[in-house]
């Protein structure tokens, strides 16, 4: 019987341990066949995260499974890609375009998207319930400047709709860099992928996996942050995204706040039909559903070379 372990990441790695497990592997973290995790970096530049290294020195192979619903630039001149690292499981052939455009070094494979469950678009009635998820906090609670002005400049777009607007945040709302409005409802969510509010939403505005989660369900959405030159780091220690140029264009979602100074010149539009922008973007980054089966085969081929 093969032996796996996986850190788990939020509840991102559920699919591939299910996936696992129903093709009768057996988790075992001390005696791995191979291991899996979110990704492979250390924040602090020393090498690789420390979980990796006791499987690296003793040569087990490594799986990437997603740590996010959107196309990872980290290793876009940012944060070295692990040379142990057997494969990248990626949710969609855009992914993997991204990161062959920014020269990942390491074998990709689209294996469908495992945050939820994929609807088709869901028309929608002008007007409804906006919900917006404003950037959230890293786990130090933290949140860049430039992303609390996003979501600041977000939030007085979407008053000035007159639409009803649930913001659901995650931490503070004053770490979100926004405060209490009136007239404006307010929940405090959880990063558990959740569709809850996603479900009955009129129109979505979010950023990152909140966004393509949306997307997956079948909601119109409106993006925030997609036209931002991705960087990492505080202050004067900030390192930018170096191919950014490449591929800013590809993987852009068609509609962001950015683009428009009155939501309102857009939100119609954007509810009663999925437009061919937007299914060109769908097929590329949501593509289809995660595939448990194709995940074990692809796996198997791996470990048993």
């Amino acid at each position: 019987m093969k032996k796996f372990w996986l850190s788990e990441w939020q509840h991102k790695g559920a699919p591939f341990v299910r996936a696992l497990l129903d093709a009768e592997y057996k988790i075992d973290e001390n005696n791995p066949d191979f291991v899996l995790f979110d990704h492979d970096i250390d924040i602090k530049k020393k090498g690789w995260r420390a979980e990796m290294m006791p499987y690296i020195n003793r040569n087990i192979p490594i799986f990437l499974y997603p740590h996010g619903a959107r196309p990872m630039t980290l290793w876009d001149g940012v944060y070295p890609a692990c040379p142990n690292v057997v494969a990248n499981f990626v949710p969609a052939p855009g992914h993997q375009e991204v990161m062959r455009r920014y020269d990942y070094p390491i074998k990709t494979i689209p294996i469908g998207f495992s945050f939820c469950k994929i609807q088709p678009f869901r028309p929608t009635a002008f007007p409804g319930l906006i919900v917006f998820a404003p950037i959230h906090p890293l786990r130090s609670g933290f949140v860049q400047p430039e992303d609390k002005a996003i979501n600041q400049r977000t939030m007085k777009k979407l008053m000035n709709t007159g639409l009803p607007v649930l913001v659901r945040y995650i931490g503070t709302i004053e770490q979100n860099g926004l405060k209490f409005e009136q007239g404006v409802e307010y929940l405090k969510g959880e990063t558990n992928g959740s569709t809850a509010e996603i479900d009955k939403a009129a129109l979505v505005v979010a950023s990152d996996t909140f966004l393509y989660m949306a997307v997956a369900r079948g909601v119109p959405a409106i993006s925030i942050r997609e036209r931002s030159h991705p960087f990492w780091g505080k202050r004067d220690k900030k390192v930018y995204a170096k191919k950014w140029p490449k591929y800013k264009n590809y993987m852009g979602y068609p509609y962001d706040e950015d683009d428009y100074d009155d939501l309102n010149s857009i939100i119609p539009d954007l509810l009663p039909e999925e437009s061919n922008r937007l299914k060109e973007w769908k097929e590329l980054f949501i593509w289809k559903q995660f595939d448990y089966k194709e995940f074990v085969y692809k796996i198997n081929g791996m470990i048993n070379q």
